[in-house]
């Protein structure tokens, strides 16, 4: 749907001279030679932890069986099945399951949503162009207010309920001697839909006992268990002559979805609890003997010139793969050896670390290439050849930038490599030191074999 054109002239872009650009390459140059170091230093860091992981990983042979306190701060791995104590409840729908790690509770109306976007008609005018579809929504969206209304009218009708819900359990036992804590549960289990199947216990009619009230009340269809989309929910509807179950304008449904508790693993460290019960946390080497309670997550302190800058780096890398073990894993992957997730994750950082050297490398080299902006900027503005100079200073800036801003990238990375991998990082040296002896020792040396042929010339004369 096209809106009314509107008088909206199209500012003028203020012309910064590359002072932007500029800038943007003096930033980009420091951010990049610290990720190529924290890169180097995060590969071989990490690969030592996974080797020190797997030499001292203790495998537990029963989750039922009693604990031997000397494998206290050590890393094991244990697998069992998981038993959640406590009752997980939505008391708005009188629904309860057990044996759950999580519940989660969603209601959801099928409605019309209108977006709005600028389009330009040309250099002074724009119109607003209003974008219709329909969509799932767990807010109820006024249709009163849109710009087309005739076609696009939600139902004014209050929803029966209202239900944005979700439950954690707070006790969850791994076999008889083990205890996980929320950090540890949070991470297993999926979410399953309630299909109310072999519902022995009466949950769909407690369920259906509440909403008919609500649905009548509201003058909304009688609720009905149906499947949509390999999912099961309880459907309503507050049009009388549509299909339950199916996707149209007032369509209401209420998802039901459960993580069930199962045979599960842990590997991590293994401490005693504040109630001497054995429990999981992370496994950090330099971390390794400090009491429970105290965290035991990696955080890397920037220690070079850039301290904020290398403070972020430090932040990104530690979210991206922090150098613990701390892995819980069930469902299909529950057959896995411990050893091969830690292999696993392993060469996961061995890829990322492959894929972010080159990108690295390229912003380096694109910052050098950006700090030329200045001078190309202010060439294009020489009437008729001022295209042609700045193409050319853009030929000679990429140039430019791919000798030096790829010597500086390989001379960081070796260094780099100097201190965590001295064989290699000695190699990459030597050939950074060709690099620069190309870069400044070369044209020296043409300059003077020029110089030579010259006097030779001059001489035979």
């Amino acid at each position: 749907m096209l809106g009314d054109v509107v008088y909206n002239p199209k500012k003028k872009e203020k012309h910064d001279w590359g002072i932007g650009s500029f800038i943007l390459g003096l930033f980009l140059i420091p951010l990049s030679l610290v990720c190529i170091w924290k890169n180097e230093r995060k590969i071989v860091v990490y690969h030592k932890l996974m080797d020190k992981a797997k030499a001292n990983l203790v495998e537990m042979p029963n989750a039922e069986d009693a604990v031997d306190g000397k494998h206290e701060y050590e890393l094991v791995h244990v697998r069992g099945i998981t038993k959640a104590n406590d009752e997980l409840e939505c008391t708005e729908l009188d629904y309860k399951v057990q044996n759950c790690y999580r519940l989660k509770v969603v209601t959801e109306q099928y409605q019309w949503v209108e977006t709005q976007r600028e389009e330009r008609v040309d250099k002074d005018h724009t119109r607003t162009v209003y974008d219709y579809s329909k969509q799932w929504r767990t807010d109820k969206v006024d249709s009163s207010h849109f710009h087309e209304r005739q076609n696009h009218q939600n139902p004014d009708k209050a929803w029966p309920i209202n239900v944005q819900h979700t439950a954690s359990a707070k006790d969850v036992q791994l076999g008889t001697q083990y205890v996980l804590k929320e950090e540890s549960h949070s991470r297993l289990g999926s979410y399953v839909s309630e299909g109310f199947q072999n519902d022995e216990q009466g949950k769909l009619q407690r369920v259906m006992y509440k909403l008919k009230p609500l649905a009548t009340n509201n003058h909304f269809r009688d609720f009905e268990c149906r499947q949509l989309g390999g999912e099961y929910y309880l459907f309503s509807s507050s049009d009388e002559s549509a299909t339950l179950g199916t996707e149209h304008i007032g369509s209401f449904r209420i998802s039901l979805q459960y993580a069930e508790c199962g045979e599960a693993n842990v590997m991590g460290q293994l401490v005693a609890d504040h109630q001497s019960k054995w429990t999981f946390r992370k496994w950090n080497p330099e971390k390794e003997k400090v009491p429970y309670g105290e965290d035991t997550s990696q955080r890397n302190e920037a220690m070079c010139a850039c301290y904020y800058l290398c403070a972020c780096v430090n932040y990104l890398f530690d979210v991206l793969a922090e150098e613990v073990v701390f892995e819980h894993w069930d469902g299909a992957r529950v057959n896995i050896a411990p050893k091969e997730i830690i292999k696993g994750n392993d060469a996961a950082i061995q890829k990322l670390g492959c894929f972010l050297r080159p990108t690295c490398i390229f912003m380096c080299m694109f910052g050098f290439y950006l700090l030329f902006a200045p001078i190309i900027q202010l060439l294009a503005w020489i009437p008729l050849v001022g295209w042609l100079l700045a193409w050319i200073v853009k030929i000679a800036a990429a140039i430019t930038a791919f000798f030096f801003g790829g010597t500086i990238s390989c001379l960081t990375m070796a260094v780099a490599w100097v201190r965590f991998r001295p064989c290699v990082g000695i190699t990459l040296l030597v050939l950074v030191g060709l690099g620069i002896a190309a870069i400044f020792v070369v044209p020296i040396w043409l300059e003077k074999d020029k110089e030579a042929k010259k006097s030779v010339k001059e001489t035979d004369i």
